[in-house]
């Protein structure tokens, strides 16, 4: 058994990182995935992406193909070394301790997220910053529980479009999607962190309310990031709306309706 399908190379999450989280809508956590085990990803991911993150085109019905960073879902499904990390056990433990609750875990969403650099000198048009928001209004689901891991494959300094969290924002609810800072004044008087600096194998955790954005990455490399995110597994689908193409073929493919819960169409990984 490899050191990822074991756990050995990822580690649990301490109650003080579950606290924090609650408290504030984020956490930072250091070393989540060891050196070894990430030096790995981000070869293969430069195997899917190409070494400058930027020879992957958006596939129809699957990636987004957004302005802010050059996508590859459902990584996971595709190679055994994204596998054994999204889909393990240990991962699923962690999301379930930050979620609070004793409740199973489905793996909702998995992609390799490249915000490329402005002075990389590439072609693709992947690097304007991310446009602060909330996932909630992409996640037709009936309750909280929503944790998303962002991982660090490579270092990210702070100018490398490092993600940025409006603190405790997730006690506000629902926000919206589009031109929260203008809709919301108020916004302007709670406490935008500086960009999370991150090196290898260090990850963010946000709640599904937690409005989080990027600057630029105003370098010449791209911004490696490897993106997991977890639901409960008794949610149930609200038939709402979502940007995800990826998770909207999965459920035209289960033929998913309002009122039914998730576990038929998303792989358990916990509980």
């Amino acid at each position: 058994m490899s050191g990822a399908e074991s756990g050995s190379d990822i580690r649990g999450v301490t109650d003080e990182e579950v606290a924090h989280l609650w408290q504030h809508g984020w956490v930072k956590l250091d070393q989540l995935i060891s050196p070894e085990l990430v030096g790995r990803l981000l070869e293969r991911a430069k195997a899917h992406m190409g070494s400058g993150g930027d020879q992957h085109a958006a596939r129809h019905g699957t990636d987004t193909g957004n302005p802010f960073w050059n996508d590859r879902h459902s990584v996971a499904e595709d190679d055994e070394a994204f596998a054994a990390v999204c889909f393990g056990p240990q991962m699923g433990a962690n999301a379930q301790r930050l979620m609070r609750r004793d409740v199973g875990v489905l793996q909702t969403a998995n992609m390799l997220a490249v915000k490329i650099g402005t002075k990389q000198s590439s072609s693709c048009a992947s690097t304007r910053p991310t446009v602060f928001h909330q996932d909630a209004l992409d996640l037709p689901i009936d309750r909280n529980g929503y944790v998303s891991f962002w991982i660090a494959l490579d270092p990210i300094t702070r100018d490398m479009g490092g993600m940025r969290f409006v603190d405790r924002s997730h006690t506000l609810g629902m926000m919206g999607l589009l031109d929260i800072y203008g809709t919301y004044p108020e916004l302007s008087d709670m406490t935008l962190t500086d960009p999370v600096a991150l090196a290898p194998g260090d990850a963010t955790v946000h709640t599904m309310y937690t409005i989080h954005g990027t600057d630029a990455n105003e370098t010449a490399s791209p911004r490696w990031a490897l993106i997991v995110a977890y639901i409960p597994d008794d949610a149930m689908y609200t038939g709402g709306f979502g940007w995800s193409r990826a998770t909207l073929a999965k459920r035209a493919a289960t033929q998913l309706k309002a009122g039914d819960r998730f576990g038929g169409m998303l792989p358990k990984v916990w509980g």
